[in-house]
């Protein structure tokens, strides 16, 4: 119990710091809404030949990217900012678990990203109205693996042992590549073979189908998103073993 409450206690102070932070609050929430306003408006309510509309296509990929905003860029980075503060070695040297820490920061996110999806769902729902044949049970599961696979390669990012800056460029680097090989901003099909090929191997190529899959009804890939899952906990396992605690290097 003392666990949990100290793992609470953490929660409400590290959504608050993260809350107040311009840079995060932007591509966390005003970033994807712009995209969807944008490059969403131009499909509109365009039918898409295997059924739905093209706003709720782009609608569930803004949440993808919506998740690796938080967890790839503002979470690695924040996490860095701890360590060059000092925050993660005197965390480390607390009573707190482990454990509680990256709790802590998974609900943070958690927080955050569904402020951001209820934003996107309000301007979406509110100009062309709500989906006609969403599979919500399923389309909420696959938000939550979205958000579990790029926050566990945002505290990998985050947990190595560089500076601040490096952490800054690597991050932003690896989001940026991720989102425009995805498809979020360009369709995959004008992309040469060579980089469709590339692309499909993309975790947030594989999350963003799988969201939009489920946001229309449609067929969701479960054997790739299973395997992204399995390769994630490898992550997560190698993570725990060169998590930079004490910022000395």
């Amino acid at each position: 119990m003392r666990d949990l409450r100290s793992t609470y206690a953490l929660t409400v102070v590290e959504t608050r710091l993260f809350l107040r932070e311009p840079f995060a609050l932007f591509f966390s929430l005003a970033f994807p809404l712009i995209l969807l306003l944008f490059v969403g408006s131009i499909g509109g309510s365009t039918p898409l030949p295997g059924g739905g509309r093209f706003i709720d296509s782009y609608m569930a990929v803004m949440v993808g990217v919506t998740a690796a905003n938080v967890g790839l860029m503002g979470m690695s980075i924040h996490i860095a900012e701890n360590r060059g503060q000092g925050v993660l070695k005197r965390y480390r040297l607390s009573p707190l678990p482990v454990w509680g820490y990256f709790a802590a920061q998974f609900v943070t996110a958690l927080i955050v990203v569904t402020l951001a999806i209820v934003l996107l769902a309000i301007i979406t729902f509110a100009v062309y109205g709500p989906p006609q044949d969403a599979n919500w049970p399923v389309f909420i599961a696959v938000s939550l693996l979205a958000l579990y696979v790029t926050m566990s390669y945002g505290i990998f990012l985050g947990g190595l042992p560089l500076p601040l800056r490096s952490i800054q460029v690597i991050s932003a680097a690896v989001f940026f590549l991720a989102f425009f090989a995805s498809g979020a901003a360009l369709p995959r099909d004008s992309f040469p073979g060579w980089l469709q090929r590339a692309s499909d191997f993309n975790p947030l190529t594989i999350l963003n189908e799988s969201l939009m899959n489920s946001y229309i009804n449609h067929q969701v890939d479960w054997l790739a998103l299973g395997i992204l899952v399995a390769s994630t906990v490898i992550v997560n396992l190698i993570c725990l073993r060169i998590f930079d605690w004490e910022g000395n290097n």
